[in-house]
């Protein structure tokens, strides 16, 4: 039956009286900050087997990427693809994050523009042409210190390599990378004819250089190690190819170095932000830990390396590449790539100068392709940087707010676990959720102060 309108009124009155009272009987205010939470979010990734494409494993071992919410599939440590499968899985859908770096994914935009670089963390100067220690042959280096300016320095220590034979596994990087050395070294074509390369794989080439064979090398890592230790050294590397470099697109000697991170698509970066702002977090807080602690970095990044290789890296060649190959770079230090136009290392040149090359080779029409369509890594980046410098002084707020309640025998165990959970993101690079806490913890020091 309805009621009549008296009723009516009646309840209502009633109800109303009760919410008052209720209210009047509740001190301060009437109801609790809400507690922030990370959402998980499943991400797919895939390693590739080399020593600065698989150090998420450190992230993965530590719980790093559970703490910041990030489900990484699949388990327990995601998957390993082939150098030339990471941008064809991207596109295809099978992963959501490949270890990798621009010069790798540029070529596939050819064909599907989706592909985007959100993180950076190391500049890979592992190209090196290494030379027989007892044949007079002078480095790049000691061009320089004899006074030698270093652009005529570069010219003199690749001239060596005229009428000389140089081992090196026949691979389009590689040739890159000798073209480079040409060009820059002023080369002519009689000069390059004269250069006799022989294209065996990088053991081989260790055997050609001991035996005297070869005058000069150009391999990987462990080969690079292994003649090092052998009393070889090298006269050029990619390192001092950028050092004449200038801070432009236009400089080829930029597609020397390799600066690598994580990619992922268009559509799963623009679906997922917050959880790859975290995820990136983890990638620095992994940059830093390998600059701060190698010998345990090593003793997690080492053996998973070689589970996927099938090599037998030692730590110390471990250590050794770390020193000498992959330049991890803290966040801070990334201020030169994100935000220093002065600086060859500014991330419109280096990307900039791999579309110029892609346009030379027909991948893309001229003006067809831009930086800002494969790089966010400078957004994402910049974003970290805001978030920092807003959860700066809402931490240091609520230090302050919850040391006065304390001081007026307050509990505020709530507002100082927020405050703690705040300041550890802070340290892990986490500044999304670092600000999200820390405010948090003013709320709640401003509700248990007025209870």
């Amino acid at each position: 039956m309805m009621r009549s309108a008296p009723h009516l009124v009646r309840a209502i009155l009633i109800v109303t009286a009760v919410v008052l009272v209720g209210a009047s009987l509740t001190p301060g205010w009437a109801q609790e900050p809400p507690v922030p939470t990370i959402p998980k979010v499943s991400v797919r990734f895939a390693h590739a087997a080399f020593m600065d494409q698989s150090e998420a494993i450190i992230g993965m071992r530590k719980g790093w990427f559970d703490e910041v919410g990030i489900d990484i599939q699949p388990k327990p440590t995601g998957t390993v693809l082939p150098s030339a499968e990471r941008a064809a899985n991207l596109i295809a859908g099978t992963v959501d994050v490949v270890a990798t770096g621009v010069y790798n994914i540029l070529p596939a935009m050819g064909k599907a523009r989706n592909l985007r670089v959100f993180l950076q963390k190391d500049i890979y100067v592992g190209y090196r042409i290494m030379a027989q220690p007892d044949r007079g042959y002078k480095s790049f280096d000691e061009f320089v210190k004899e006074g030698v300016e270093p652009g005529e320095a570069f010219r003199r220590a690749a001239a060596q390599l005229k009428g000389k034979t140089i081992a090196f596994l026949s691979e389009p990087s590689r040739h890159q990378f000798m073209e480079m050395i040409y060009k820059r070294g002023a080369f002519s074509k009689a000069d390059i004819d004269s250069v006799k390369a022989i294209n065996v794989d990088d053991n081989q080439t260790i055997g050609l250089m001991v035996s005297g064979r070869a005058d000069f090398q150009l391999g990987g890592a462990p080969a690079m190690l292994e003649l090092t230790k052998r009393g070889f050294r090298p006269v050029l590397t990619a390192g001092e190819m950028t050092r004449t470099a200038r801070p432009s697109a236009d400089s080829e000697e930029l597609l020397a170095i390799l600066k690598v991170g994580w990619a992922t698509t268009a559509e799963f970066y623009d679906k997922n932000r917050e959880a790859l702002l975290r995820m990136s977090s983890v990638g620095f807080r992994i940059a830093k830990f390998i600059r701060d602690q190698p010998e345990e970095a090593l003793s997690i990044h080492v053996p998973f390396l070689n589970s996927i290789t099938g090599m037998q890296f030692t730590t110390e060649t471990g250590r050794w590449l770390y020193d000498n190959i992959h330049a991890y770079y803290s966040f801070d230090e990334q201020e030169d790539w994100y935000g220093n136009p002065k600086s060859t290392n500014y991330y419109t040149y280096e990307v900039g100068a791999r579309i110029k090359d892609a346009e030379r080779k027909g991948i893309f029409k001229p003006g067809e392709m831009d930086v800002e369509t494969i790089m966010v890594a400078d957004d994402v980046y910049r974003e970290l940087k805001a978030l920092r410098d807003k959860a700066t002084p809402v931490i240091a707020d609520a230090k302050q707010k919850i040391e006065r309640g304390r001081q007026t025998g307050k509990d505020l165990a709530r507002a100082q676990e927020l405050l703690t959970r705040a300041e550890q993101f802070m340290a892990a690079y986490n500044y999304l959720d670092a600000y999200r806490f820390g405010q948090a913890a003013v709320a709640w020091a401003d509700y248990q102060t007025k209870r």
